[in-house]
């Protein structure tokens, strides 16, 4: 990656096109507030300049809301000098190594290089330095939400946590579970409950009764079984314990099931919750890679 230091840069130059797959996160912004206060800018800001001089902000943008909050009308930057596909995909490397982007901001850069970059998702992988299965989960988690979701997630009325929960539901329904969440206060767990709980249901009329009295159904239940323990930890040791179990027993009947003279016909029904666990899996990837652990996972789960 191409880069100089450079003097002081006019903040009001500054291209923020890409501000809107970055959120903004209120406890970051009054840690940043009171270092900058103290200290000063301690890590410029990442531009990169383009060949017709727009010079396009590329990670640093809480630090400029912080500065712009503090009448600042200059900053010092890192220039760098790369083509479209880079700079898109620098908001991820740049991020990486202090994990500063949820998944969710993670999904809509991936998705920015794939639908409006036209790249392919093994190439996204080799730009960013990840497996093609983490870039094909990114790009599913972006697009199994609906806009409005996202639109909410950006002005800050649904976190990027409730929204990764909620993009288990069929897309139909989302605004529906978010607007419940949002009426009845309900935490990330609880609103995790409560898709959990609307996922087991098989019927409309108790879909809508979950939806408009989510605290009944979610005091147990679906996502609930273990109770609290006081030890996260062990919950998920014990957790991937019986994760383990259970797909040792599914792989064995998929390949009886497979081997048999299976008619067409039997094996239909298995499509509605194969896909649906492939979102379980999907999501359960995305929560470990999310832990603070560094783990890299390349388990390919295709949708």
């Amino acid at each position: 990656m191409p880069t100089t230091c450079s003097a002081l840069v006019s903040l009001a130059d500054l291209d923020t096109r890409h501000r809107d797959v970055r959120l903004s996160d209120p406890v970051c912004l009054a840690a940043l507030r009171s270092s900058i206060a103290r200290h000063g800018l301690l890590s410029p800001l990442m531009v990169n300049s383009r060949a017709d001089g727009t010079a396009v902000l590329v990670d640093g943008f809480k630090r400029l809301d912080v500065l712009l909050e503090r009448g600042e009308t200059t900053a010092a930057v890192h220039w760098l000098h790369l083509d479209d596909a880079m700079e898109t995909a620098t908001i991820l490397t740049a991020n990486r190594r202090h994990r500063g982007m949820t998944p969710l901001e993670e999904a809509w850069v991936v998705q920015r290089l794939v639908r409006a970059g036209g790249l392919e998702q093994q190439r996204v992988g080799e730009l960013v330095g990840r497996h093609k299965s983490w870039v094909c989960r990114r790009l599913r988690l972006a697009e199994s939400l609906v806009q409005t979701v996202q639109d909410d997630v950006r002005l800050g009325l649904v976190s990027a946590t409730i929204a990764r929960e909620v993009a288990r539901l069929p897309r139909g329904n989302q605004v529906a579970v978010v607007d419940s969440v949002r009426e009845h206060g309900l935490s990330s767990r609880q609103a995790a409950s409560m898709v959990s709980w609307w996922l087991a249901c098989a019927d409309r009329e108790t879909r809508a009764q979950l939806e408009s009295d989510p605290l009944s159904f979610i005091s147990s239940g679906p996502g609930d079984d273990d109770g609290p323990t006081g030890d996260a930890v062990e919950d998920l040791r014990r957790s991937l314990e019986r994760l383990e179990a259970s797909a040792s027993s599914v792989r064995r009947r998929a390949a009886k099931a497979m081997t048999a003279s299976v008619p067409a016909s039997r094996r239909q029904p298995l499509e509605r919750p194969v896909r649906r666990v492939l979102g379980a899996l999907r999501d359960v990837l995305i929560e470990l890679e999310a832990a603070a652990l560094g783990w890299e996972l390349e388990a390919d789960v295709q949708p």
